[in-house]
């Protein structure tokens, strides 16, 4: 069995008839009809009831098989988009605040993500957390890195680990094009 003969499979079930089917997948109806054959003969059951109008009605263990192929596809179909993401180059400008405190902090983060994503740029603004707060507000800049939290509806503040400064993001209808590792 191969992840084709899934896409057949789940293809039949879904148009309940192998010529339609088979006008779907771009194949003639034959070759199609075989692999269903060969499908059922791998795994030893009858996956459709066939009726003489060659309508075909899933049983139940094509029921339950039909459930998992097709939780198999979306889970490739997942994975590959997930490793193509990867390949996709991260790009653009990241606008960072930053208290005096949290600087050094900052530039060694900056260092990092340059190195694993040498095409993204960084604006770097410093000053107080007031400043700071009304620059993200105004989507002035995109994170903040500072002692004192935020509070406010808009805003998100997060602690980090091992250090006294809190990551400080739009709520979630605002995306940060990176991450800061830690």
């Amino acid at each position: 069995m191969d992840i084709r003969q899934l896409k057949y499979f789940v293809t039949i079930a879904e148009e309940g008839k192998i010529t339609a089917a088979a006008k779907q997948l771009h194949i003639a109806q034959p070759p199609l009809s075989r692999q269903l054959k060969q499908l059922e003969e791998e795994l030893g059951v009858v996956l459709f009831d066939r009726n003489k109008k060659k309508n075909l009605t899933l049983t139940y263990e094509g029921e339950v098989f039909y459930k998992r192929a097709k939780d198999i596809l979306h889970k490739l179909r997942d994975s590959i988009l997930e490793v193509q993401e990867l390949r996709e180059e991260v790009a653009g400008t990241l606008a960072v605040g930053s208290t005096i405190y949290c600087a050094a902090l900052l530039l060694s983060k900056v260092s990092q993500i340059r190195e694993k994503h040498p095409n993204l740029m960084f604006n770097i603004w410093e000053g107080e957390p007031s400043r700071l707060h009304k620059l993200l507000e105004n989507r002035q800049i995109d994170a903040a890195i500072t002692t004192t939290p935020f509070y406010s509806k808009n805003i998100e503040s997060k602690s980090l680990p091992d250090i006294p400064c809190k990551l400080v993001l739009p709520g979630i209808n605002h995306t940060a094009s990176a991450e800061m590792p830690t």
